[in-house]
């Protein structure tokens, strides 16, 4: 009885959020769906479009697509493109950390 009241009260708790539109919060789920497998999820690796749809809510990149498809930092706060269009200098977001607590840096991107 106890396990039930348990599993009763967390759908209870979400409904409840739903109803009062307070949205999401953190720790919440979240469901993707997709038409096949993913056969990899190492992104440079990546080469059919279902893995690389999952390595992208897995990885974060320097850059991303926003709602209009236009590209806008991500890992990156700006970047600038030489001239003749062959170099770019990506300058990174301040106090980004690795999960075990340590900086991202420039050494971290390939």
């Amino acid at each position: 009885m106890a396990m039930l009241a348990a599993c009763s009260s967390q759908n209870t708790d979400l409904s409840a959020r739903s109803a009062q539109g307070t949205g999401t919060a953190f720790g919440d789920i979240i469901v993707e769906g997709s038409i096949g497998d993913a056969s990899n999820l190492i992104p440079i690796l990546s080469s059919d479009s279902t893995s690389h749809q999952i390595a992208g809510l897995v990885y974060n990149g320097l850059v991303k697509y926003d709602k209009d498809l236009k590209i806008v930092g991500d890992l990156a706060e700006s970047w600038e493109i030489s001239p003749d269009g062959l170099d770019i200098v990506f300058h990174l977001r301040k106090g980004v950390k690795w999960h075990d607590g340590h900086p991202f840096t420039a050494q971290d991107v390939l």
